[in-house]
């Protein structure tokens, strides 16, 4: 799964409340040769990121739906507005059937359940970095 192949100094948020899972994909990207990567806890913390006219946007956006606070689910239009080049990964547990999530694929690059392997998020993570 890991290469050590350096990539590119791409910007990567991860936005997730589950901190062992958090950092391992923190751990798993540095291993790819990631290096500039921030990991948010919860979607109060993204919101406030987001109206900072100081932030630069991530290149690369892993966001989990079900977070304490805002809802990764409700910000993704905000995100869309604030950073509309960053491409996003959701990783949720989430059903497709769910129609508040139908309502914002068109917002989404990829959508991968918490059931796919984590290497899967890391190859999304190296293709939309390229």
């Amino acid at each position: 799964m890991t290469d050590n192949t350096q990539v590119t100094a791409k910007r990567i948020l991860i936005v997730e409340d589950d901190d062992d899972l958090s950092n391992l994909l923190h751990d798993l990207l540095v291993r790819n040769g990631f290096q500039d990567i921030t990991i948010v806890n919860n979607g109060d913390k993204l919101s406030k990121i987001l109206h900072l006219k100081e932030t630069q946007a991530p290149d690369v956006l892993i966001l989990d739906f079900r977070l304490p606070g805002q809802s990764g689910l409700y910000l993704l239009p905000q995100i869309k507005n604030a950073w509309p080049s960053t491409r996003i990964i959701v990783y949720t547990g989430l059903e497709e059937k769910n129609h508040e999530l139908l309502e914002v694929l068109p917002f989404i690059d990829r959508l991968l359940k918490k059931t796919v392997p984590i290497s899967s998020v890391i190859q999304s993570v190296k293709e939309m970095a390229g």
